[in-house]
């Protein structure tokens, strides 16, 4: 049971700023993957400039007055909001181009979930933007980044491809979460190099990977992320299995649960633990700005149509500071994903702000982060997200979901 509080939107604000002081489309289809038989003609190419040397190429086709671009398989639509503009789902962005050519546009992407402006120069290419490349056996590699600094790690994932001029599919999972869909190629040089290359766009991550590929390793690899970040990696081959994310059922000393945030209406919304007839509510820390929280709220959108009387609250903590705005915000990201459970500003985009607003959970390791209250008795938080691009660890992970919250509601 939801209870708003009887604040004003502006005395709210003031109260959670003390609360809070003190973390590491419009509507679009839930990240359809098109089966290669049913793949349409992409016949354009989005291509963004990241550095002199760096294009991430997108196949692109036009619908209508909308573009679609093949994201891995992953379709982006564009929607088309004026002469020169298109608006990107989900994460409030725009692409800026006007034509200078046959077939030829140029201008820009605009990232506008940054506090600074931050923009991409663009240019799109009619003509064939079929990605092709070698056939690929599934593999993992345990991948180095930053080798010869602070390292941190994670695991590339490269699904089969046996089709001859099929695409590269891969992605990159971390204890947070994954890189979601990366695609692109294997290119064997003239003196028989190996380079394999990736990217993805999604509307909020703009990726681009490249590196050599020697027997069991990469070598040489180089990962960027939009204009503003680049680092080294290196990576060698898997043979053990991939850790999954996170789960625990830590011991909080009989006490109850209780959350808040600010509701659509910017009224002051308490739950506690055991209220409201739900055997099992899912609490999701999360945030609007975080393509892994974009595929777990879609995630519990299914495990929701499974079981109707699963209650959910989404906890949002929000890079915009001030109410309206972060409340409009998490109005568009809550319609673009489709969900139907109440979603509230809960604190800034730290998780330090969310561990100190949410002190059961002692530390917030990851946005998403999904926590599984039953009415009584002991919570599971679950650290981390496989999103769909991930395969096999994906549908394992929904799989675990559902056992959790049906075992959670076979105890009571």
């Amino acid at each position: 049971m939801w209870r708003p509080a009887p604040f004003s939107l502006a005395s709210t604000a003031l109260f959670l700023l003390g609360v809070f002081a003190g973390c590491s489309a419009p509507a679009t289809q839930d990240a359809p993957i098109v089966a290669p038989r049913e793949r349409p003609v992409y016949d354009y190419s989005f291509n963004f400039t990241l550095a002199a040397d760096t294009l991430v190429s997108i196949p692109a086709r036009q619908v209508g007055e909308d573009w679609h671009l093949d994201n891995g398989g992953e379709v982006i639509v564009l929607t088309n909001t004026s002469d020169s503009t298109w608006s990107t789902p989900v994460f409030d962005g725009e692409i800026h181009i006007l034509p200078d050519g046959e077939g030829q546009w140029s201008g820009y992407w605009e990232d506008q979930m940054r506090s600074a402006l931050y923009r991409i120069p663009l240019e799109v290419f009619k003509g064939d933007s079929t990605v092709t490349s070698r056939p690929v056996e599934a593999s993992s590699w345990e991948v180095t980044f930053n080798p010869d600094g602070e390292p941190y790690g994670g695991t590339l994932v490269v699904h089969a491809s046996k089709k001859e001029g099929g695409g590269l599919r891969a992605t990159v999972m971390t204890p947070t979460g994954d890189y979601r869909f990366l695609h692109g190629t294997v290119e064997v040089e003239k003196d028989g190099r190996e380079i394999w290359t990736l990217q993805t766009f999604d509307g909020a991550h703009l990726f681009w990977f490249q590196g050599e590929r020697l027997a069991g390793r990469f070598i040489g690899g180089v990962f960027k992320s939009g204009s503003h970040y680049h680092v080294n990696w290196e990576a060698y081959k898997r043979s053990d299995s991939i850790a999954a994310g996170h789960s625990a059922s830590p011991d909080l000393d009989g006490g109850v649960i209780t959350v808040h945030g600010l509701n659509e209406e910017g009224a002051l919304v308490r739950w506690t633990q055991g209220e409201g007839a739900a055997d099992v509510t899912v609490l999701e820390i999360t945030g609007t700005w975080c393509p892994n929280c974009m595929d777990a709220g879609r995630a519990l959108l299914a495990l929701k149509r499974d079981r109707p009387e699963l209650e959910v609250l989404s906890l949002c903590f929000e890079r915009l500071g001030d109410p309206a705005q972060a409340l409009g915000r998490i109005n568009r990201f809550k319609s673009g994903i489709g969900a139907t459970w109440p979603h509230l500003w809960a604190g800034p985009a730290s998780k330090q702000a969310a561990a100190d607003s949410l002190p059961f959970l002692q530390n917030v390791l990851s946005f998403p982060t999904t926590v599984f209250v039953p009415r009584v008795g002991e919570v599971v938080i679950h650290s981390g997200f496989n999103g769909p691009a991930t395969g096999v660890h994906y549908k394992a992970q929904q799989a675990r979901f559902g056992a959790i919250i049906d075992s959670l509601a076979a105890t009571l």
